[in-house]
């Protein structure tokens, strides 16, 4: 009985769509590079949609809004600033989130290094 419901419901055209984030967009690059733990890092992002979107969407980071956009473009540039690991996050009007994209920040210095070798001839 409630298989013929959710077979009725998905030919009605009452289905929500739902949007996997690889189906939705590509965020190039996704990974920023900082000096040391505690630097923060500078990384200008191109945000490509897949498929076209209409309405109001706006650009969150780490549920911070960045931008909203009227009608969201099919391709943009973005410059962020992140002092560690973040998620990027494009939600509708309604506040359901459309797509994800997680900003990784690694270190070229994360450790300290030894002067000098552990072993001696002396």
């Amino acid at each position: 009985m409630h298989f013929r419901f959710i077979f009725l419901l998905l030919i009605s055209g009452l289905s929500v769509p739902v949007f996997s984030t690889n189906d939705t967009w590509s965020v190039t690059p996704n990974t920023c590079i900082a000096e040391s733990k505690g630097d923060t890092c500078g990384i200008t992002i191109h945000i490509a949609l897949k498929r076209h979107i209409s309405g109001e969407h706006c650009l969150f980071l780490d549920g911070q809004k960045l931008k909203c956009y009227v009608q969201f473009p099919n391709e943009l540039h973005h410059y962020l600033t992140l002092e560690s690991t973040a998620i990027l996050t494009l939600l509708n009007k309604a506040g359901l989130s459309i797509a994800e994209q997680k900003i990784v920040v690694q270190y070229i210095k994360n450790k300290r290094r030894r002067t000098r070798a552990p072993w001696s001839v002396f």
